[in-house]
């Protein structure tokens, strides 16, 4: 009897892989500013999932995708991007710039005290 059941399970669990790869596709692409400048650390999220990827140097990216699935692209000072895959295996974005985005950050020392070291001073002496 196992001799008989264990080729029908061992081919059960290749056609279940198969069909869980059938299911994603992987997607494929560049992310580019609206100047044609390659985008570093732009990040793409699948819609409705925590799944994602962040392009790399030269603004390429990769990621596993269901086949009706929507990516989200955002990057800082640019306008978020919502692209729907549609089976496609690659896809190449052009981020706008946000006017809008702040220019500069500015860094204050609001919330931080000064405190005074006394048991430092016996030591200088």
């Amino acid at each position: 009897m196992l001799k008989k059941a264990l080729p029908l399970f061992t081919l059960l669990l290749l056609l279940s892989q198969l069909y869980g790869f059938a299911q994603g596709n992987q997607v494929t692409g560049k992310v580019t500013g609206s100047d044609n400048t390659a985008l570093v650390g732009v990040s793409i999220q699948i819609s409705g999932t925590t799944q994602g990827a962040i392009s790399d140097v030269d603004g390429n990216f990769q990621i596993d995708v269901p086949a009706n699935g929507t990516l989200i692209f955002s990057y800082i000072g640019y306008k978020n991007q919502t692209v729907p895959v549609n089976n496609r295996s690659v896809i190449n974005v052009v981020l706008e710039s946000d006017a809008t985005a702040l220019q500069e950050v500015v860094v204050t020392a609001l919330g931080i005290k000064k405190t005074s070291v006394n048991w430092v001073i016996p030591f200088l002496k």
